[in-house]
Formats: C-alpha cells, sequence, structure tokens
C-alpha cells in the first residue's frame, strides 16, 4: 500500500534535517536562477535538473555540499534547455483550456528533471512521456501531500518567505 502524506513527510525530514540549510539554499539559488525572466527560461532547465540531481545525491549518498552539482548539467545543455522549455510548453497549451487542465497537465510532467538526470539518453519528448507515464494514477497522490503542506505556503506567503 501507498504511504501516507504524513508518513512521507516523516521520511523526507529525517533525510533532510542533516542537510537542511544546504539544500534549503541550493533550492533557493535554483529558484532565483530558474525564475530570472528570459534568462531563467534559458538556463532554468540545466539548472532545475542539476538541483535535482542535488537533491538526489543527498538522499542517495548523504552529500550535499558540492555547488557544482546545480551546474552540472550545462555540459548536456541543448537536451535540458529542450526538456525545460517542452514540458513549459505543454503545460502553457493545457492551461490555455483553463488552469485546471494545466495544473493536470505540470503534475503529469512533475517527474521530468528527475527522469532527465536519470535517463541520459532519452529525449526530451521521451522523457516527457516517461513523467506522464509514471505519474499515471499518482497525481492525485502528489496534489494531497502538496495541499498538506498548506499551512506552511500561508505562513511562507503572509511573511514574505521568511515563515
Amino acid at each position: 500500500m501507498y504511504r501516507s502524506a504524513k508518513e512521507t513527510r516523516t521520511i523526507a525530514w529525517n533525510l533532510l534535517k542533516k542537510h537542511y540549510w544546504n539544500v534549503f539554499g541550493f533550492v533557493i539559488l535554483a529558484t532565483l536562477i530558474a525564475g530570472a525572466g528570459p534568462i531563467g527560461l534559458i538556463i532554468g532547465g540545466p539548472v532545475l535538473i542539476g538541483a535535482s540531481y542535488m537533491m538526489l545525491r543527498t538522499i542517495r549518498e548523504d552529500n550535499s555540499k558540492d555547488i557544482s552539482l546545480l551546474f552540472k548539467e550545462f555540459d548536456d545543455f541543448g537536451r535540458n534547455l529542450g526538456i525545460h522549455l517542452l514540458a513549459l510548453l505543454k503545460i502553457f497549451l493545457w492551461c490555455l483550456l483553463f488552469i485546471i487542465p494545466g495544473i493536470v497537465r505540470a503534475y503529469s510532467l512533475s517527474q521530468v528533471y528527475f527522469i532527465a538526470k536519470e535517463h541520459p539518453k532519452l529525449t526530451p519528448s521521451e522523457v516527457l512521456a516517461k513523467s506522464t507515464e509514471m505519474m499515471d494514477g499518482h497525481k492525485g497522490r502528489l496534489f494531497a501531500l502538496h495541499f498538506s503542506f498548506i499551512g506552511w505556503f500561508l505562513l511562507a506567503a503572509l511573511t514574505f518567505g521568511i515563515g
């Protein structure tokens, strides 16, 4: 059977607590870079894949201090840019149908950066297809996990990110 959102959060916290500030810094830096307008649109893919790699490495190897991990995916810039732009384009086009289909599509494509790192030989369209296949039947569970953090999101919004 599947874990509840509470069990998943507990497991994640136990993995994260030793490296909290390192991971927090990586995530803030990756978010700032990926959200930096047109520049972020271009370099966001490799940076977000690098951030995904850093998270996977922290969980698997207990190592999260190497900031160069964030920029490691520039070696395959074209592929990673393609993955990022294709995912954003698909989410945008689905949002044109109304916001809910766009959100559902975003959940379908939520694993593209992890898959891109784990399967470097896949083309951008294959990465997106694999994420969609992987999330088939699990989008609701991911939504429930995200919704379980609603209190933290509200606190962050009310304190402009400090909370």
